[in-house]
């Protein structure tokens, strides 16, 4: 008996600790811009999404890719990485002749592009299938985003960062997140949270198949003021923070723009063209 209860405590220690599927960091891209030779100014997150038929989506918020004026921003560059943690980037100019523009969506803080018309099979992209309807969502369903928050990635660690939280309220304006993110994590995706089952044999962790919730779009600040004696004289200052609160839109909204009948036209000319 003494020795079984060894065996298992070191089964234990050695499992893993998380239900978390890393492959799922290679669908993750860094939605950049590299303007006059400059060096690249990361903009917000992306994810890849593989359509029924075959060709491969880069989904975002639409205010990542968008100047104020409402055009598409110069010079986007896409920072992928692939199982074994090689970066490749793809330039949105050379993108354009084969797979088209930018998708964007009129209500919703949303945008797509066509990347590939198939798979690369060194990259992750995830299916329509795994995208969750609103109406299946409740509070305190535990989430994790998968972004850039801060921009944070270079050639050394170009992983996305893994954050985690749960649904605060889903509502019809959305879904409000009590999910700590910042500039970055913009066009992150809101995926479904593995944990360990204590029932499973030796308690080992097997790898979930996540389900896209939602696309993260903002955060909610806070304005707070702050009294200052700088040089001599009393000053007011106005400070904006971060309450700690992340707001995303459904996934059925982004479904709804993947099955536009101009996304859906351009998808199956590609579809035609790789046949040929």
């Amino acid at each position: 008996m003494a020795a079984s209860d060894v065996s298992t405590s070191e089964d234990v220690r050695q499992a893993d600790t998380s239900m978390f599927d890393e492959t799922l960091l290679s669908s993750i891209v860094s939605i950049e811009e590299n303007r006059e030779n400059r060096p690249s100014r990361p903009l917000g997150t992306g994810f890849l999404v593989k359509t029924g038929s075959g060709p491969v989506l880069l989904c975002t918020a639409k205010h990542v890719v968008l100047n104020p004026s409402g055009t598409i921003k110069l010079d986007l560059n896409y920072r992928l990485v692939d199982h074994a943690e090689r970066t490749s980037v793809l330039h949105d100019k050379e993108l354009r002749q084969a797979f088209g523009a930018w998708y964007v969506a009129e209500n919703d803080d949303l945008s797509c592009r066509f990347i590939a018309s198939t798979p690369e099979p060194s990259l992750v992209a995830i299916s329509t299938d795994q995208f969750m309807r609103a109406d299946r969502l409740r509070a305190t369903t535990p989430v994790i985003a998968l972004g850039f928050p801060l921009g944070v990635r270079s050639l050394h660690s170009p992983k996305a960062i893994v954050r985690g939280g749960i649904v605060a309220r889903v509502d019809r304006d959305g879904i409000l997140l009590d999910v700590l993110i910042f500039h970055g994590s913009s066009g992150s995706p809101v995926m479904s949270a593995g944990h360990i089952s204590d029932t499973a044999p030796e308690h080992t962790a097997v790898p979930q198949r996540h389900m896209l919730l939602g696309v993260v779009t903002g955060f909610v600040p806070y304005r707070d003021r702050a009294l200052t004696q700088q040089g001599g004289n009393a000053h007011i200052l106005s400070i904006i923070g971060n309450a700690g609160l992340a707001t995303a839109v459904p996934a059925d909204r982004l479904l709804t723009l993947i099955g536009r009948a101009d996304v859906k036209e351009r998808e199956g000319l590609l579809v035609t063209i790789e046949k040929n």
